[in-house]
């Protein structure tokens, strides 16, 4: 049973219950003696506040949870309508200024073959960046991987 604290006369009078951790550690305190706690160090944040109170992450754990949202998810890269643009932009160009109408299938097969292809691209890329022994992944690491292919 939880016991009622006794207030003092000139403290506050509230009987609010006191557990029995409450009641050892002030005991201790009065005494005098130090409580035995093991001594842990504070978790290492990837972020912290700035001067003015605005929230900056650690070089690189920003990308990284964006790389890790990114591999999650399962949705299209591109936004639908600047893609739509592009494409009608395109067939204008290689038909003469003919109207070409597209279906909503059709165009988001385009997006995911599209897509597919520059992530294929990308990780090739990136196999030639590590065989460079570099970490950062440069231009001609991509025009590397498009010769290779035969794709310029």
């Amino acid at each position: 049973m939880a016991r009622l604290k006794k207030s003092n006369a000139g403290a506050c009078a509230s009987n609010l219950p006191i557990t029995r951790s409450q009641t050892v550690v002030s005991r201790a305190s009065i005494v005098g003696a130090k409580a035995k706690t093991p001594a842990q160090a504070p978790p290492k944040s990837s972020s912290f506040r700035d001067s003015a109170g605005k929230k900056r992450y650690r070089p690189g754990s920003k990308a990284l949870k964006e790389i890790r949202h990114y591999q999650r998810g399962t949705g299209l890269l591109i936004p639908r309508s600047p893609f739509t643009r592009v494409i009608k932009q395109i067939s204008q160009e290689l038909t003469g200024n003919s109207a070409f109408r597209f279906t909503s299938e059709a165009l988001e097969c385009l997006q995911v073959a599209s897509e597919a292809m520059v992530i294929q691209l990308f990780e090739d890329s990136v196999w030639t960046m590590v065989n460079a022994k570099r970490l950062t992944l440069m231009v001609q690491d991509i025009q590397l991987v498009r010769r290779i292919r035969g794709n310029l």
